[in-house]
């Protein structure tokens, strides 16, 4: 690496496949099909569910069902980054919530501890933790954009006002922060009142989104290509 004092501001990314994103959402809404829609997206399955769909995927079984599977299919690909035959954009996780999950089984394998709360000073946890920053940082690192698909959950909390019940990622509190934090969007696929798919990508006291490229409306159809569309739109008005 080169370090510089640097004479010229960064371009502004405007290839959507080179963004990192997070899709999470209720089961069936679209969120694979979403995916799907990319113009050559390369799917990573950790669970069952592609059937249906006609994708490139990492693995010739329905999906990964290890922690040593999921670095493997990482070193396949960076090989062929290094060797210029790596042509498919973005990397799709699906889902990231059972990544999570193997990562935790292999942080028990780790520590030897049939439960990661009885390692001394949250030590599983860090373990746990370590493994699915590194996964998140190699695949984002390939440079080819990384979509993480999950399933979103009821969180209730107590407010000044009373209880309040938001759509949120299916993710335990530090893994949602951790994930969260890594990528540039954060939307939420739901069906409207008339019952068509929705995206949201701005912060709302019903759930929560995100979008720090600032260049997506509060909300559009859960369809690729007008995310696509209103990405780059905003990516040339900056």
């Amino acid at each position: 690496m080169t370090i510089a004092i640097p004479k010229h501001k960064t371009p502004v990314q405007a290839d959507i496949t080179k963004t990192m994103v997070l899709i999470y959402g209720p089961p069936k809404v679209g969120k694979s099909t979403f995916a799907a829609s990319a113009k050559r997206p390369l799917f990573i399955p950790t669970e069952p569910g592609l059937n249906h769909l006609n994708v490139f995927k990492i693995t010739e079984k329905t999906h990964i069902e290890t922690y040593q599977e999921l670095h493997q299919a990482y070193v396949a690909l960076h090989k062929a980054k290094q060797a210029g035959t790596l042509n498919f954009a973005p990397i799709v996780i699906d889902t990231v919530g059972r990544m999570v999950d193997l990562c935790e089984e292999e942080a028990k394998r780790k520590t030897g501890a049939e439960n990661l709360g009885d390692v001394p000073h949250g030590g599983g946890w860090s373990v746990r933790n370590t493994l699915i920053k590194d996964l998140l940082f190699r695949f984002s690192g390939l440079g080819q954009g990384l979509m993480l698909l999950c399933h979103s959950k009821l969180l209730e909390e107590d407010t000044p006002r009373g209880k309040r019940i938001s759509h949120v990622p299916a993710l335990s509190g530090s893994v949602a922060l951790a994930v969260m934090g890594h990528v540039d969007v954060v939307g939420f696929a739901y069906p409207d009142a008339d019952g068509s798919p929705k995206l949201y990508t701005k912060p709302h006291k019903s759930y929560q989104a995100g979008d720090r490229t600032g260049r997506l409306p509060d909300a559009m159809d859960l369809d690729y290509e007008a995310f696509k569309k209103a990405y780059e739109t905003g990516a040339k008005s900056k």
